[in-house]
């Protein structure tokens, strides 16, 4: 495939280098980038006016939750998890498949090209390959479930595995460390949610005399293969336990402030410090969006706020979405330079993003964009969005609506 004469092309290479007018030659990497002539028989699409740029990457999710959107609104996080684990009992294959093929379709109808997501994951699996999105995904340890053939049987289906304890709140110790002896054995990463909220904090203190992130590290759970959500409530010296064990973070800013979980995911610190740091949305029922060019505004906005600075960029942002999130997601990826994943996004500039020229344009993805201005979405250089979205799923699942719609 030849994308041709793309007006700018976002690289995010080591130089963040943005080309003009430019062309890229893909398979399932890229192959070439500059002045190409078309090949005999080679499929070329016009990219005249068109913005290329890399995958984003959606660093924390739940897809499945997708059919829950706008059901759990204005309440605290704990009541929140409350009411909808009332519902999530209910789930079956078939409600994980067709919401999350739902999701997944928004997702990559907005750009995004590959997630990780916190879900036991045979429906949401299935559905990510159907729809074409990279997908991390794995056994999910709650209330001390933890079934090891399971386990193994998903890191067999997965195309990128993980165990995911879901919180030092719903996981005892003894669970915590049997989580993080079969990442070790299997080679696979470990994905928790962590100091989200004020309560989570005091409890975990109350409890075992530790804050969670220390708590995690005194137990032999925190590592090079362990990546954190949320963090609003860390404390200083345990971000510099995160980068003494190589940990990597995740800032999902729309959900810690519709939640109002309070706190201060300290993005600063963490890159001072060379930690990566990738962003996630969180599910549609935290959010209520699956896409990540309003998240990065949200990241943008919420730290100048927080920190009286003006000065954390919109390149910053950007690098949380794309070349870090590769990083978490362990896919060469993020990037458009010869040799990595074939994973790009082409957006046709919209009303919102205009004036337009080549030293405002990352400005204007991160404060102006939103998922509107994608035209097409390429993984694995394959177009899995043209413009086409199937809302049949929705048609599947009709009675669980039901059930939402009349519940108490």
């Amino acid at each position: 495939m030849l994308l041709k004469n793309c007006r700018y092309i976002i690289t995010q290479n080591e130089n963040r280098d943005i080309l003009e007018n430019k062309d890229i030659r893909l398979a399932e990497t890229i192959e070439e980038i500059g002045d190409i002539t078309p090949r005999s028989g080679e499929q070329v699409i016009d990219c005249k006016g068109l913005i290329a740029m890399p995958g984003l990457i959606n660093s924390h999710t739940h897809a499945a939750m997708y059919v829950m959107r706008g059901f759990s609104e204005d309440m605290p996080l704990f009541d929140w998890l409350n009411r909808n684990w009332k519902v999530e009992d209910k789930y079956d294959y078939n409600i994980e498949y067709n919401s999350s093929k739902m999701a997944f379709q928004e997702m990559v109808s907005t750009g995004t090209t590959a997630c990780l997501d916190m879900w036991d994951p045979d429906g949401v699996i299935e559905a990510a390959r159907d729809v074409g999105i990279r997908l991390k995904a794995g056994y999910v340890v709650i209330n001390d479930k933890l079934e090891e053939d399971k386990v193994k049987d998903l890191i067999s289906k997965a195309e990128l595995p993980v165990i995911q304890p879901h919180a030092v709140y719903t996981v005892s110790e003894e669970y915590l460390v049997k989580s993080k002896e079969l990442a070790d054995r299997y080679k696979v990463d470990l994905h928790i949610h962590a100091s989200e909220t004020r309560e989570e904090v005091f409890e975990c203190k109350k409890k075992t005399g530790k804050l969670p992130v220390e708590y995690l590290d005194s137990i032999g759970f925190l590592d090079k293969n362990v990546i954190l959500a949320h963090l609003g409530w860390v404390a200083n010296w345990e971000i510099e336990l995160i980068k003494q064990r190589g940990a990597k973070v995740v800032h999902c800013p729309a959900s810690n402030m519709k939640l109002a979980t309070g706190g201060f995911f300290p993005y600063k610190e963490f890159k001072d410090r060379e930690i990566v740091v990738g962003l996630g949305t969180d599910g549609p029922v935290s959010n209520n969006s699956l896409d990540m060019f309003r998240e990065m505004r949200m990241m943008a906005l919420k730290q100048k706020d927080q920190y009286w600075d003006p000065s954390i960029k919109a390149q910053d942002v950007l690098d949380t979405a794309t070349v870090n999130g590769a990083k978490i997601i362990g896919i060469k990826a993020g990037r458009i330079s010869q040799g990595y994943l074939a994973d790009i996004v082409l957006l046709k500039p919209n009303i919102h993003m205009l004036p337009l020229y080549k030293n405002n344009l990352i400005s204007n993805l991160v404060y102006s964009a939103t998922g509107d201005a994608v035209v097409k979405t390429i993984i694995n250089g394959r177009i899995v969005y043209d413009g086409h979205t199937d809302y049949s799923p929705l048609d599947n699942i009709k009675d669980f609506i039901s059930l939402l719609k009349n519940f108490k």
